[in-house]
């Protein structure tokens, strides 16, 4: 009996879980990348950034998850088995627009498991040597890029930056990827024949390598084609041993792989995980804008680079313009110029724009010695210029109000607010109705006593819509630094205000629908608690009714932080002295006659908590209070509980629980007590990173607990 309420109980909280992830959970426009290896592989890390990257320069709002395998360490049956189970738990419920899979494993794990994963989902692949079209039989969604070394164009690239080449050196081990490597390196031999002998490292010891390298004459090449794990088992990083061969060598050392780059080589025709992650993503946007990925062809020739390391060309003396044409040159000395060019650009363009403007005031002040004709033409030159921004007014007046100056746009404004033909010479009152001028020239005697300020004003059009302009007037002074005028800068701000409105409402829809998720919460809690109690109407057994019980209040006590979230102003902060009074309140309910005659005392300051601290609060707090109710008061004649809650020294929240019960039974172990409740307490309060003691007094137990204060 035990076991089956047990299980009805774990079941139905399970259920309640599930219901409540589906309210936030949104698995639209969403990207599976799974990748082969471990995160910390480079290769790995650029062929996903890179695609991600380029996906959303197109699809911003596309969402990512993000799996590594790590086949790189482990490839048994069984541990696919267990990737398999892992994401079918995980993803059951996610509806995935696309699967974008690197390197062979996870296109083989894909192969042979993405249907029962992820039926009718289109998969791109990338980074993937071992391909036969054959394997793609029936899979009419599969579409990529292959990854593929080039093998001559590296070694001819080689021999002609280093013409007097005798021979080439292979480093690799025994590993599938380097043995392939390896054959490939050997078919292209016969064409070098005349010109090189080629030698491959004997030993899988790294160490051996190592040595042998040493004794080599200097006029070789060493062709790294990879080194990963040793005839003992034992795997090596590919940067670390590459460092270690090139230090060894007096040669120069090529490879195949720009994760190989920076780390010793000279260079090659390498594959960029960059070009791979990039050309996926291409594939990806295609499919996302409605492609069908069957009509889009496999990427079969490998987007590779020619790609060098600027110290490693040093170090061999090779010089920029030997390079293959478009070559990418790591490692490059910058100039100053080089690395602050933009920096460079702006600061000249200050000092060329601060020069043009001191000529401008320059011949500013001259012309203003000229008559009134000179000054109606400089100004109609001014307003050509600063009359482009659209939605900029710009107009001055003398202390008479009378416009001294208007731009076009200014003049169109009037006319389609006031109506009015607007000219120079006349007061700007004139053409404004008479209910305005009064706020008008009290805003301009502002600007006339000296004063710069800012202000919103709000206009009427004609045909009845409203226009908003940030006011920015200043007065204008002459030589004598006497006042006589003004100017005013109207910017025009009707698009600003309305996506303000915008963003008001749509944070207001927000915060509703906060609202309602934490009452759908709440009611789905007391459709729990509910559920219990109808069972508890059906169990005979009186261990088994408590059980249920303190279920039920366990439950309620969730239920009351999210009916305060629901009626709170503020969907952060619950008010625990209300809480505490609720708690009780539904502790007596449940307990029935033997909590009736209990006087509950609180003492609780005004505190504001957030959900993540309430919720264990009250469990806790539940617990406890019920065990009060429960088996404290037997023969008491005044049962009494007492609750304190406040801050202590402004760094920590302090809550006491006290009665005046019997206190403990002589045969209890408070240390290990051995109940659910006491598991629970404990439990919680690891999650709070708070501490707790038990103190037995008299008359009655005290429970104190000291909790950190942070942003509650």
């Amino acid at each position: 009996m035990f076991i089956r309420t047990k299980f009805v109980i774990l079941s139905l909280i399970f259920i309640l879980f599930i219901s409540v992830l589906s309210v936030y959970s949104d698995n639209t426009g969403q990207i599976l990348i799974l990748n082969s290896y471990h995160q910390t592989y480079e290769w790995t890390n650029k062929i996903t950034s890179s695609a991600i990257a380029t996906i959303n320069d197109e699809y911003p709002d596309i969402e990512f998850q993000i799996e590594y395998m790590d086949t790189k360490k482990i490839q048994t049956n069984e541990y696919y088995a267990l990737l398999l189970n892992t994401y079918k738990l995980k993803y059951n419920k996610t509806n995935f627009n696309l699967v974008l899979t690197n390197d062979d494993n996870a296109l083989q794990f894909m192969l042979k498991y993405g249907r029962d994963l992820f039926p009718g989902v289109p998969v791109v692949f990338c980074g993937v040597n071992s391909f036969n079209v054959s394997m793609l039989a029936g899979h009419s969604e599969y579409t990529g890029v292959l990854e593929d070394i080039s093998v001559k164009e590296t070694l001819d690239t080689a021999l002609q930056l280093f013409p007097d080449t005798e021979y080439v050196y292979a480093v690799c081990d025994n590993s599938f990827s380097s043995r392939s490597n390896k054959e490939r390196v050997k078919k292209l031999e016969k064409l070098y024949n005349t010109k090189v002998n080629f030698f491959y490292s004997k030993t899988n010891s790294f160490a051996g390598i190592i040595s042998d390298l040493k004794k080599l004459p200097k006029n070789g090449i060493v062709l790294y084609l990879g080194f990963v794990m040793d005839k003992d088992g034992n795997q090596y990083n590919i940067q670390d041993t590459l460092e270690k061969v090139s230090n060894a060598s007096d040669s120069p050392v090529f490879s195949f792989w720009d994760f190989t780059l920076g780390h010793g080589i000279v260079g090659g025709l390498l594959i960029s995980g960059t070009s791979q992650g990039q050309k996926a993503g291409e594939i990806v946007n295609k499919i996302l804008s409605g492609v069908d990925p069957k009509d889009i062809p496999i990427v079969t020739k490998s987007p590779n680079r020619y790609m060098f390391d600027k110290k490693m060309m040093d170090k061999f003396n090779i010089k920029e313009g030997d390079l293959p044409a478009g070559s990418i040159v790591i490692n490059k000395p910058h100039s100053f110029y080089t690395e602050n060019r933009k920096i460079v650009i702006v600061v000249f363009g200050i000092f060329v724009l601060m020069g043009l403007l001191i000529l401008f005031l320059l011949q500013n002040i001259y012309q203003r010695k000229k008559a009134q004709k000179d000054l109606f033409s400089r100004n109609h030159l001014i307003d050509s210029i600063i009359s482009s921004p659209p939605d900029m007014n710009i107009w001055s007046v003398d202390r008479n109000y009378r416009y001294t100056f208007f731009n076009n746009t200014h003049k169109i404004g009037m006319k389609r607010v006031w109506g009015a033909d607007i000219e120079i010479g006349h007061s700007v009152l004139d053409y404004l109705d008479t209910d305005y001028r009064p706020s008008v020239k009290k805003r301009y005697q502002r600007a006339l006593n000296g004063e710069n300020f800012l202000v919103v004003t709000k206009l009427k059009r004609q045909d009845g819509l409203f226009d908003y302009y940030d006011n920015y007037s200043s007065p204008i002074f002459n030589e004598k630094n006497e006042i006589i005028g003004l100017t005013v800068f109207a910017i025009n701000i009707t698009k600003r205000k309305m996506v303000e409105e915008r963003i008001k409402d749509s944070l207001k829809e927000k915060e509703i629908l906060l609202k309602e998720i934490h009452h759908r919460v709440k009611n789905n809690l007391q459709i729990v608690s509910s559920l219990l109690n109808l069972q508890l109407s059906k169990i005979n057994d009186s261990h088994d009714k408590d059980m249920f019980i303190e279920s039920m209040n366990r439950i309620n006590s969730i239920a009351l932080i999210h009916e305060l979230l629901y009626i709170s102003e503020d969907l952060n902060s619950i008010d625990m002295e209300s809480y505490f009074s609720d708690l009780v309140y539904n502790i007596y309910n449940t307990i029935g006659d033997m909590g009736k005659r209990v006087n509950v005392i609180f003492h609780v300051e005004n505190i504001l908590l957030n959900i993540t601290v309430a919720v264990p609060l009250g469990i806790i707090s539940n617990e406890i209070i019920t065990n009060s109710f429960k088996h404290a008061f037997a023969g008491i004649e005044s049962p009494e509980i007492i609750i304190t809650m406040k801050r202590k020294d402004n760094d920590s929240l302090y809550l006491k629980i006290e009665d005046n019960g019997r206190g403990f039974d002589p045969s209890y172990d408070k240390e290990n007590p051995g109940t659910l409740g006491f598991e629970l307490v404990n439990a919680l309060i690891q999650q709070l990173d708070a501490s707790y003691k038990i103190n037995v007094k008299s008359s009655g137990l005290e429970f104190l607990f000291h909790i950190p204060y942070g942003d509650y």
